[in-house]
């Protein structure tokens, strides 16, 4: 689905006029201008979706001031969330680095996904639903529907998510049989 479409169905939604382009001069247009890219990294931050996640072995950085910790890695530049690191060290994440005391890190991340091809529909359809909340009060001057645009944003936001969820195997937790486990079974 192309960002125009997700755009014009988020319009559509609210008696607005649909756009040719990002550019074409519309109120529309310089509408969602403002809100795309707010609303559309929110929503990839929200969930670990399976469209939007990398797996990187970070750079370490040669100098670093932190006290505590003795290296230091850049998180990489389209990194938006950390889901984890491999083997589950003691970290610190400070701005844009991670300081650890293990020396070579594998970080898996929720990545800044802008090509709308690659987006799964559900996700789409949140996108589009969420943006449709976002501009209702501008377009439609009507704050309880808003609140219904809400409440339909919310109900295909956990759909999408759980669907997102369950389409692979869960994520293991460290790569050490868990103690706990271990004594309780």
């Amino acid at each position: 689905m192309s960002q125009i479409t997700i755009i014009n169905t988020a319009l559509s939604k609210l008696g607005a006029n649909t756009i040719t382009s990002l550019n074409d001069g519309s109120i529309e247009s310089q509408q969602v201008n403002l809100v795309w890219d707010n609303v559309r990294k929110s929503l990839l931050r929200l969930h670990p979706w399976n469209f939007a996640i990398k797996t990187a072995i970070l750079p370490r950085l040669s100098q670093h001031d932190h006290p505590l910790y003795t290296y230091a890695f850049l998180l990489p530049a389209d990194c938006i969330r950390v889901l984890r690191i491999e083997g589950n060290p003691i970290y610190k994440l400070e701005g844009r680095s991670i300081y650890t005391d293990v020396p070579v890190i594998t970080l898996r991340y929720v990545f800044d996904n802008i090509d709308t091809a690659s987006w799964d529909e559900a996700f789409a359809d949140v996108l589009a639903e969420r943006i449709a909340y976002e501009l209702a009060y501008t377009f439609t001057k009507s704050n309880s529907y808003r609140e219904a645009l809400f409440a339909t944003f919310s109900q295909k936001f956990q759909a999408a998510k759980f669907i997102d969820s369950t389409e692979d195997t869960a994520d293991s937790f460290g790569q050490e049989p868990s103690t706990f486990l271990s004594a309780r079974y």
